[in-house]
């Protein structure tokens, strides 16, 4: 649970790193989101693999694996509403 909750966070940071980049320059959040994919892959199993030794259930360790990188493009999300919001207000 606590490997969940350190990806999860740290995702929640990339994913503020991608809007903030792409915001500034469109050029540069499409590579930057690419490597953040990639290199998301290896997080995924380091909380997929503890899950599955720790209970015996592969459904348990791909989904845990699978929403600890929600985060990331949740985050993103959230903040680029914020700034459509504040845009179309001023």
């Amino acid at each position: 649970v606590l490997c969940v909750c350190v990806c999860s966070a740290q995702l929640r940071i990339q994913g503020l790193a991608t809007f903030v980049a792409a915001a500034r320059d469109k050029s540069v959040g499409a590579p930057i989101a690419i490597a953040i994919a990639v290199h998301n892959a290896p997080e995924g199993l380091a909380v997929a693999i503890p899950v599955f030794f720790a209970t015996k259930s592969k459904w348990k360790a791909f989904w845990f694996g699978t929403l600890s990188g929600l985060a990331e493009p949740g985050i993103a999300g959230q903040w680029g509403r914020g700034e459509e919001n504040t845009q179309t207000h001023t």
